[in-house]
C-alpha cells in the first residue's frame, strides 16, 4: 500500500484476547460484583449515546437486548423515553404485547404499530434499492418497517445489536457445541443411516408435531422457525469438525448444495480464518466469536443501518461499545451461558429494572412469515424470478436445483424459506443493477 511515495503497512489496531487465561478477568468476581460492573459499563455507554441536538428514542422489541437499553435509558433520562416497536397478526411473528408490558412497567412513552402482510409486502420492490447488494435476511422487512415509524417521531434511536453475540445468546451456540461433543464417537456409517431416516419425515407432520408440544418443553427447546432449526440439525449428522457443524447451522446452503446451486465452490474467508485464529477457546466462545466477525457486522449491523438510513433514521448501539466489548470478552463462560441458557448476566441486570415473569421467555426472531408468503401473496413474483426460462436467460444458477427446492417448498415437503428467499433477493438486485 503507497500513500504519498511511501509504503503504509495495514495493521490491526485492536483484537479481543484470543488465549482463554488472557480472555478472563484477573480477580476473581462474584456474580453480584461482576453483574454491578456489567450495569456500570452499559450505563455509561448508554449516557454516552444519548447526547443528541435532536429527538431521540429507542426500539423496542421486547426481547432481552433491547428491553436492557430502553431500562437503563430510563434510568438516566429525566424524562419518559420514546420508544417504538411493530406488530403482526401472525402469533409467532409478533412481539409487540411484550414490547407494550415492558414499556408500560418502564414509564416510556410507547408507540406501536400493527401492520399487515399487505403493508410488508410492498416493501419488497424496494429491497434492492435500499441494500445496493444482495442482501436475504427477510427481516430487513419489519426493520425498515420499524425505523420507518421511529422517524415519524424522532431523529436518532438506540437498539439493542449485539447482546446475543457476546451473550452467547442464540440456541445454535450450545446446540452447535452439543453436537461435536456428543455424536463424534459415533460412528459415521450410523449417523448417516439415522440421517436417511431422518430426512425422511415429512414437514407436515414435524410442524404439527413440535406444535402440540412447543409449550411443554424446556425453554431453551422452545424455537420458532422449527422446521429451518430442525433440517440443520439433522444436516449436522453428517459432521463432527466444530467449523463445519456451525456452517451447517448458520448458513442458508451447505458447500455441497452451492456446487450444485452454482457449480463453484466457496473459497476460504474470515469465517474459517476466525476458527484457526480461535482455537485455544472455549468452543462456545468461538462460535460467538466468529459470528462477531462475519454475522454481526455483514449481516445484523448492515441490516439495520441500510434499513434505518432508507427511513432517514441514525441508530446508536451501546451493547456494541468498545468499552462494553472488551468487557465481556473478559468475562468467564458461566456469567454468558448457565443451564443451557445464555446472556445469563445480561438477564440478571434486567431483572433490576423489570420483573422476572418479563424476562424469562422464549426468544423470538424479528421476522415475518416469508414460508407462508411464498406460497401466497408472492407465489407468482417467485415463480416469475425462479422460472427455468428466467434462470437459463440469467446464466448463473442452475435452474434444475432451484426448481427442485421450489417444488418442495410448495407442496410442503421441506421448508425451504430462506433458500428462496436468497435466490429471489439475488434476482431481483441482478435485474435492477445489473
Amino acid at each position: 500500500m503507497f500513500f504519498d511515495g511511501k509504503i503504509l503497512k495495514k495493521e490491526r489496531w485492536w483484537n479481543l484476547p484470543q488465549n482463554e487465561t488472557d480472555a478472563y478477568i484477573s480477580t476473581q468476581w462474584s456474580e453480584s460484583e461482576a453483574l454491578s460492573a456489567l450495569d456500570e459499563v452499559l450505563t455509561q455507554s448508554v449516557t454516552d449515546r444519548l447526547i443528541s441536538d435532536v429527538p431521540l428514542g429507542a426500539l423496542l422489541s421486547g426481547g432481552v437486548d433491547s428491553s436492557v437499553v430502553v431500562a437503563l435509558m430510563q434510568k438516566v433520562n429525566r424524562s419518559p423515553v420514546r420508544t417504538f416497536s411493530i406488530g403482526f397478526g401472525e402469533k409467532g411473528y409478533n412481539e409487540a404485547p411484550w414490547a407494550k408490558r415492558i414499556a408500560n412497567h418502564l414509564g416510556t412513552n410507547h408507540t406501536e404499530l400493527y401492520v399487515s402482510s399487505k403493508d410488508a409486502l410492498k416493501v419488497v420492490p424496494t429491497l434492492p434499492e435500499i441494500y445496493d447488494e444482495p442482501f436475504a435476511d427477510s427481516s430487513a422487512i419489519p426493520t425498515f418497517l420499524v425505523s420507518r415509524l421511529t422517524r415519524s417521531a424522532v431523529t436518532v434511536a438506540l437498539s439493542g445489536d449485539g447482546g446475543d453475540e457476546q451473550f452467547a445468546g442464540y440456541v445454535r451456540y450450545w446446540m452447535t457445541e452439543s453436537m461435536a461433543r456428543w455424536m463424534k464417537p459415533i460412528p459415521i456409517g450410523l449417523r448417516r443411516s439415522i440421517k436417511r431416516l431422518l430426512d425422511n419425515i415429512p414437514a407436515n407432520l414435524l410442524h404439527h408435531t413440535y406444535s402440540s408440544v412447543r409449550d411443554r418443553l424446556p425453554q431453551q427447546l422452545q424455537v420458532e422457525n422449527f422446521q429451518d432449526k430442525w433440517g440443520k440439525l439433522v444436516s449436522q449428522l453428517s459432521e463432527t469438525e466444530l467449523a463445519e457443524l456451525y456452517r451447517l447451522t448458520v448458513c442458508i446452503w451447505s458447500k455441497k448444495d452451492v456446487q450444485h446451486l452454482t457449480g463453484g465452490n466457496i473459497p476460504d474467508s474470515t469465517y474459517e480464518h476466525i476458527f484457526n485464529e480461535t482455537d485455544k477457546l472455549k468452543p462456545i466462545v468461538r462460535l460467538m466469536r466468529v459470528d462477531q466477525h462475519t454475522y454481526l457486522p455483514d449481516a445484523m449491523l448492515t441490516k439495520v443501518d441500510r434499513a434505518s438510513m432508507a427511513a432517514s433514521l441514525e441508530i446508536r448501539v451501546p451493547l456494541l461499545d468498545h468499552r462494553v466489548v472488551a468487557f465481556t470478552a473478559r468475562l468467564p463462560s458461566h456469567f454468558k451461558f448457565r443451564n443451557g441458557k445464555g446472556k445469563y448476566l445480561l438477564r440478571k441486570l434486567l431483572t433490576r429494572y423489570i420483573p422476572r415473569e418479563m424476562v424469562e421467555r422464549p426468544k423470538m426472531g424479528f421476522g415475518v412469515p416469508i414460508a407462508l408468503w411464498l406460497r401466497t401473496e408472492l407465489k407468482e413474483l417467485i415463480a416469475d424470478y425462479l422460472s427455468p426460462a428466467h434462470l437459463h436467460r440469467e446464466g448463473r444458477l442452475n435452474p434444475t436445483f432451484v426448481n427442485d427446492v421450489l417444488q418442495q417448498h410448495m407442496r410442503g415437503a421441506s421448508n425451504h424459506q430462506h433458500r428462496l428467499w436468497t435466490i429471489l433477493m439475488w434476482e431481483m438486485w441482478r435485474e435492477r443493477w445489473l
